[in-house]
């Protein structure tokens, strides 16, 4: 999918999710070490201005003209990037308060690391999110993203959130089964005719079936 384009029928398959909080980068990668010893660090996690969105990935925007590249972003020195797949990703205000009421203040908004932070208006269902998100600015410009599957939870992730760097076993695997199926996030996926949009804070979101 590329840039919206207002046609009947896919206006009246609108919904109003809710409007964007927080849009920053991953200066670096945020699992430190070597397996199995990886901790969770995420003072790498920068709020920004703006987001530039490109097909290789997202790029942060700063009021001075600063551009920072994410780790996802396939020309970042230190690329995370894996063939495109988790280039740009998305996380949702709702789900951040049922993992608050988890794990209490760790679960702080944006703290997984999402590109984009949704504030949700109503009631927000996990399984009724759509194949796409339309994001429209503050200049009336609409951008589809695609809307992949749920990005996985890891391990070191799942000891921050715990406060217990050494938890092991099922307690383990009963945390990382609560933040699986989009618990933690989705991707997202921009199409080739987008021409690398800019979004930001206060930008409605759509869901679109």
């Amino acid at each position: 999918m590329g840039q919206f384009c207002t046609e009947n029928g896919v206006r009246d398959r609108m919904k109003f999710l809710g409007t964007i909080k927080i849009v920053q980068v991953q200066r670096d990668r945020l699992k430190i070490g070597e397996k199995p010893n990886q901790f969770y660090k995420p003072d790498p996690l920068f709020t920004v201005d703006a987001l530039k969105l490109t097909p290789d990935g997202v790029v942060g925007m700063m009021s001075d003209g600063a551009e920072i590249l994410d780790a996802h972003h396939k020309n970042h020195p230190h690329t995370r990037n894996v063939d495109n797949k988790n280039s740009i990703s998305v996380g949702f205000s709702a789900l951040y308060d049922q993992m608050r009421g988890r794990f209490g203040d760790t679960a702080k908004l944006g703290i997984a690391g999402e590109n984009v932070i949704i504030e949700n208006a109503g009631d927000f269902d996990i399984h009724s999110l759509g194949s796409a998100i339309i994001i429209e600015t503050s200049n009336g410009q609409k951008i589809t993203l695609t809307v992949g599957k749920g990005i996985p939870p890891c391990r070191p992730f799942t000891r921050f959130m715990t406060k217990q760097p050494d938890l092991d076993g099922d307690e383990l695997e009963n945390h990382l089964q609560f933040l699986s199926d989009g618990m933690r996030g989705f991707y997202l996926f921009l199409g080739d005719g987008a021409n690398n949009p800019v979004i930001q804070a206060g930008d409605k979101v759509y869901t679109v079936s």
